[in-house]
């Protein structure tokens, strides 16, 4: 099955992990860059860094292809043998370690999508969608490979032979393929094969000293004859090993010495040949491989002849050797003179246009009495003519050998241009330059990633994504090799200077840094702090639809776990056309059958909790709330139980996205239905349709209203729905009402028809109480930016909010016209209420909260904010209450 290269895999994946390990400033992902691929057994396999622990709750995700619902995990893994990458594939890596499902056992063939999920180091849940894609077919596989003998120079055919199979991964049953067409290839050619009704092929081939060679476990020299086959569209490759007996050979130098300069390359050549089964010596066959004692590679041409570059560092004897197809050995006398020599030229150029220049310089052989050497910069305009010596720079040199010395220089006044390193020489020391270099400045910017579409189709742009232009690095055209660091534990390589997006976890300043290398091997760097922060965005409305629901499984939340919820990317199973670029998420959290008192929190997926609420409930009760929370980059929010356990609902409401939907128009609380004074208490089982667009400033053709909804006067424990279409009640609900009770919750509507919208109770009966706060339409003035939930205001710290008293919330950008906060009242000494009016404004006759004696009652507001980015919150004379405020979001105008 599919077989990998075990040195291949390392360079690769080693190539990936360079800029892979976490900092611990940025750690919620301690694997953000490891690799997912697929074979042809029906397997996944996972490449994660072996630099600190194995993943914790590592699991595997299979979708259909283009669908949200998860046909499969796996949690099982085995360590695929002698696949580690060590150290000495490269070294700044401790080693990455594949993991492999195995082969899988699933209903239907087909694409699968393949998701990764894991542990974050902070104990929360990290996803990774779409890693991989699994083509889970009927796939060919070999088995049996042989061949028939031995090769050499003088008998180079033998017969390759194998079984051809059809390998079935539901059931891992196998079948011979018959009339499965495969090819050999040697360097003599390809050779078309079919294998029998048993599945059996066997071809006559020829070898020749190119075919590839190397040397077994056993140091068995062998070359390799690659097979090649193909079925539903999955490719299997494998070899087989074909044994060589290395025949006699000899190596005829074209000289015995070679005498150069240190650091000189010299040019030793000469003929091999070998003995045939008569005894004749022939020349050795194209492509025959030798090599040197420095590891060095060459070949013979058609005449035998060879040439390889021996370079002079010392007097000493240089062997070149016979490889796999000759066994022979000769020494060439490599007699080195005085002589300079230049390495690692690094010509780099900051922000500022100052050039560094920076080479080693290498000395050998020096005569007695030399004290020092002169390495000369030179610039030129084209590279090539009118070198010009702009700085020197005096170098300790003592006689015979000298280690290499570091050269680190910058240019006067910034020249430009072409550059190079040079030593003049003398009669009695070779002199020498180094490659020539380019002047490379690496530059880029960063800007915002927004998407431009709601279409489920478009492809998906996550918040806090940011575009990086790497175009402005000079010459950009010349950059054969671009490393960022993302500044977050992550980076990512290019080949050119180009465009590149990066989604960040969270909102916060990167040190973000850039390095390039040009064609002749010049690299620059740059650094930049890069600003990240959540788009300004419009509001979505749809159709209510529950998303979780944990009684259903019968799995409730339990306190100190992270529950993961998965956001309707797309649509998922909602049935509507939803964006896959949402930027955060408007939501009804409703937590029922508390083992205790206790409080939810719901926040971001990367991000580590914040020291915020959302819904406060007491034991063996229902409390609900509406939660504006900001989209993980995996596409998932989080939901924590402070302590007990207690049942979660989740119903999706409408959603905010940048360059999408409509803006927002703040209003103060303004009273749209009381039903103590208007129709009468709502019965269950009923509906009532109220106008809310067209009507107390809100336009007709509004898309959604913002609406504080209070019940009061319950008769029994009941729920409350509003929703646009009375033909279309959702299984959703906004208000949780029990009697004795004053409760509220805010509800963002879509606007139904003729400007209304539709309230149902369950059962019982109850009064309802509506204030608009504001609406979403095309004339809307604001976008909405959300934030990292944050406390703004604890009167804990400071003292109770006397009745009739208004305490003012500040730390609000200046420029916000609107808030949507998360106000809790504690402590209260009796029922009341409290309004949010914007700082400066009359105080209007609505409220946004009641407050209840001995009871912890948050609500989701939001409110219009004053000049200066402040916020009044009145308490009524129903007693002294502690008012705690958190931010979700803001409103701007743009």
């Amino acid at each position: 099955m599919n077989k990998r290269i075990s040195a291949v895999l390392c360079t690769a994946t080693a190539m990936a992990a360079v800029l892979a390990v976490p900092t611990a400033a940025h750690a919620d992902d301690p694997y953000p860059s490891f690799t997912t691929y697929t074979e042809n057994n029906g397997s996944v396999v996972l490449d994660f860094p072996t630099t600190g622990d194995d993943p914790k709750n590592l699991k595997v995700h299979l979708r259909k292809k283009n669908t949200a619902e998860r046909v499969a995990t796996i949690t099982k893994f085995t360590a695929v043998p002698g696949e580690i990458c060590s150290p000495s594939c490269e070294d700044d890596l401790t080693g990455w370690l594949p993991l492999t499902t195995g082969s899988l056992k699933l209903a239907a063939l087909g694409e699968y999508s393949v998701d990764v999920e894991y542990d974050g180091t902070r104990g929360e849940s990290v996803l990774h969608k779409d890693r991989a894609t699994l083509n889970y077919q009927i796939s060919p596989s070999l088995t049996h490979l042989a061949s028939s003998n031995e090769v050499s120079l003088a008998h180079p055919d033998t017969t390759v032979s194998g079984k051809l199979w059809l390998f079935d991964p539901r059931d891992g049953s196998r079948k011979p393929f018959a009339g499965g067409a495969l090819t050999a290839k040697t360097s003599t050619g390809s050779t078309r094969l079919t294998a029998d009704a048993q599945g059996r092929f066997e071809s006559r081939v020829t070898l020749s000293g190119r075919d590839h060679e190397g040397e077994d476990h056993e140091d068995m020299p062998h070359a390799s004859v690659p097979l090649e086959v193909e079925a539903n569209g999955l490719k299997e490759s494998e070899s087989v090993r074909v044994p060589v007996t290395s025949v006699p050979g000899r190596i005829s130098l074209d000289t015995p010495t070679l005498t150069g300069p240190y650091g000189t390359q010299g040019k030793a050549g000469g003929t091999v040949t070998w003995q045939a089964d008569d005894g004749t010596w022939k020349p050795a066959p194209a492509g025959v491989g030798l090599k040197t004692d420095a590891g060095q590679w060459v070949s013979t041409d058609d005449a035998g002849h060879f040439t390889a570059s021996p370079e002079f560092r010392k007097d000493e004897w240089w062997g070149i050797f016979g490889a796999t197809w000759v066994e022979a050995d000769d020494h060439v006398q490599l007699d080195t003179t005085a002589g300079t020599a230049f390495s690692g030229l690094d010509v780099a150029v900051d922000r500022n246009k100052k050039v560094t220049v920076r080479g080693r310089f290498g000395r050998g052989e020096i005569p007695a009495g030399v004290t020092s050497l002169t390495a000369d910069v030179q610039t030129s305009a084209d590279g090539r003519t009118g070198w010009s010596t702009v700085r020197s720079v005096e170098v300790a040199t003592r006689p015979g050998a000298n280690a290499e010395a570091q050269i680190d220089t910058t240019l006067p006044d910034g020249a430009q241009g072409y550059v190079r390193l040079r030593y003049a020489g003398t009669p009695d020391i070779h002199g020498s330059a180094s490659p020539v270099a380019e002047a490379l400045a690496a530059d880029f910017t960063a800007a915002p990633g927004l998407p431009d579409s709601t279409l489920p189709s478009a492809p998906r742009v996550a918040p806090l994504t940011t575009r990086f232009d790497f175009t402005g690095t000079e010459p950009s055209e010349k950059v054969r090799f671009l490393a960022v660091d993302f500044g977050d534990g992550s980076g990512e390589r290019l080949v050119r200077a180009d465009t590149l997006d990066h989604t960040y976890k969270a909102p916060g300043a990167y040190e973000v840094k850039v390095t390039v290398e040009n064609e002749e091997g010049v690299k620059s760097s740059v650094a930049k702090t890069v600003q990240v922060d959540y788009a300004a965005s419009g509001y979505v409305a749809t159709e209510p639809f529950r998303l979780l629901d944990t009684r259903t499984a019968k799995t409730p939340v339990k306190g100190g776990a992270v529950t993961p919820v998965d956001l309707p990317l797309g649509g998922g199973a909602s049935g509507q056309p939803l964006s896959r670029s949402m930027a955060s998420a408007v939501l009804n959290v409703t937590v029922t059958d508390a083992t205790q008192d206790t409080h939810l929190t719901v926040w971001a997926s990367g991000l580590p909790r914040p020291s915020t609420s959302n819904v406060n409930v007491r034991a063996g009760e229902t409390s609900s709330n509406t939660v504006t929370v900001p989209v993980g980059a995996d596409g998932r929010i989080q939901a924590q139980l402070n302590s007990g356990s207690a049942s979660l609902i989740v119903d999706f409401v409408g959603y905010y996205q940048p360059n999408a939907g409509e803006r927002f128009s703040p209003l103060a609380p303004t009273r749209v239905l009381d039903t103590r004074t208007t129709g009468g208490a709502l019965p269950g089982g009923k509906t009532r349709t109220v106008k809310v667009a067209g009507v107390n400033g809100i336009p007709a053709d509004a898309k959604a209203v913002a609406l504080n909804l209070t019940g009061t006067g319950a008769t029994q424990p009941a729920h409350v729905i509003a929703y646009p279409d009375p033909a279309k009640r959702p299984a959703t609900s906004n208000l949780n009402v029990e009697p004795g009770k004053d409760k509220s919750n805010q509800a963002v509507v879509p606007v139904g028809p003729n400007g209304t919208i539709t309230l149902f109770t369950n059962t019982g009966s109850t009064h309802l109480v509506l204030d608009a706060v504001g609406y979403y339409g095309k004339d809307g003035k604001a976008l909405f930016t959300p934030v990292v939930p944050q406390r703004l205001a604890d009167s804990r710290t400071t003292g109770k909010v006397a009745p009739g008293a208004t305490t003012t919330v500040s730390g609000l950008p200046a420029n916000a016209v609107g808030a949507v906060l998360n106000i809790t009242a504690t402590d209260s000494n009796g029922p009341g209420f409290l309004t949010a009016y914007g700082f400066g404004a009359t105080r209007p006759g609505a409220s946004s909260l009641n407050t209840l004696p001995g009871i912890t009652v948050p609500n989701h507001v939001t409110t219009p904010v004053g000049p200066g980015g402040k916020v009044s919150i009145f308490n009524s004379h129903g007693g002294p209450n502690h008012v705690i405020t958190d931010l979700l979001g803001y409103f701007t105008q743009g």
